[in-house]
């Protein structure tokens, strides 16, 4: 059986390197970062984790929660908004698919605040799993 992603963001600040983080449906927890190798900037993930069935469980209800499968494809950034990243999400569970793409991504966006909430419940989530604890 092969697995697909359940969910899955980048961040792309305007100066800087990207990161991120994605989950497979099958719990595995990969981290994008932009650090740079003797031959430049390394663009794959790395695997650091995996989730358990009940955080797994845990995980499908925040993303429902969130609000992610209901926003548009493109969130625009607040108007005079300058010089902010863009957060890019894919996500698909329970039938549904996602993609959306954040300008503007900041505490500052008021549309971008429940995505960020869950980019806080998901490290949540991975700690504990990184600590071998339940949540």
């Amino acid at each position: 059986m092969s697995s697909a992603i359940l969910v899955s963001y980048v961040t792309r600040p305007m100066h800087g390197r990207p990161s991120g983080i994605r989950v497979w449906d099958d719990g595995r927890v990969e981290l994008k970062s932009g650090a740079r190798t003797s031959t430049g900037l390394e663009p794959g993930w790395q695997r650091v984790t995996r989730l358990g069935p009940s955080q797994l469980k845990q995980l499908r209800a925040f993303i429902q929660q969130s609000g992610l499968f209901d926003l548009p494809s493109e969130i625009p950034a607040p108007r005079g908004m300058r010089d902010a990243a863009v957060c890019e999400w894919q996500a698909e569970a329970d039938g549904r698919s996602a993609h959306v793409t954040v300008h503007g991504w900041s505490d500052e966006n008021p549309a971008a605040r429940p995505l960020r909430a869950l980019v806080m419940q998901m490290d949540t989530l991975i700690g504990a799993a990184q600590d071998g604890q339940a949540v």
